[in-house]
């Protein structure tokens, strides 16, 4: 069953707003029924959510657009190997899904002087941010992953990372699953209860 964002119309004047509600999130099997519900749960003010309501469908989004994925080698760079180095790919109408944002990251880590071996694995989506040869592996990595408007990354959506480890090894982040649910916020709300 769906849930729904049920919101009035701010720029009409007298509704009852009980405890201050102008929006409510709903479980129900349609729009209609989703307005239905918000107007029986309180008293009064019924028709205002039947007639000056909005209603939109609370769901995933359904790509990648708008997202910053960010990766930040923190050493091995610079004329003293100790200069930190990032690559950032925003999806786009191009780029937006995960094995189109992977590869085009591997793009972008390869086109940095010192990394030659970046590679993304479709098949586990795992993106090798750089291989043996590359002798990076024993820095450290972060990767963030942030929303279209968002301040800061989604941890949970950055699989193992593999770094600090000797020098010859490979560093590499397994980014989210093909079948990944993709996070939207659809409205910021106020608890009136």
């Amino acid at each position: 069953m769906p849930a729904y964002l049920v919101t009035l119309n701010r720029s009409k004047s007298g509704h009852t707003l009980i405890m201050g509600g102008d929006a409510m999130v709903v479980f129900a099997a349609n729009a209609d029924a989703a307005k239905q519900s918000a107007a029986a749960r309180f008293d009064g003010d019924g028709l205002a959510w039947l007639n000056d309501s909005t209603v939109t469908e609370v769901t995933a989004a359904t790509n990648w657009v708008g997202w910053a994925f960010r990766v930040v080698i923190h050493g091995g760079f610079g004329s003293e190997g100790a200069d930190p180095a990032s690559v950032t790919v925003v999806g786009d109408a191009t780029d937006d899904t995960i094995d189109e944002i992977g590869a085009a990251l591997a793009v972008a880590l390869n086109a940095l002087s010192g990394i030659a071996n970046a590679a993304y694995n479709a098949s586990t989506n795992t993106l090798t941010i750089a291989g043996t040869a590359d002798a990076l592996g024993d820095q450290t990595v972060s990767v963030s992953i942030v929303p279209p408007g968002g301040a800061s990354s989604i941890p949970a959506l950055v699989g193992t990372i593999t770094h600090e480890g000797l020098a010859a090894d490979a560093l590499s982040v397994v980014l989210p699953a093909d079948a990944a649910v993709i996070p939207k916020v659809s409205a910021v709300l106020k608890q009136v209860e």
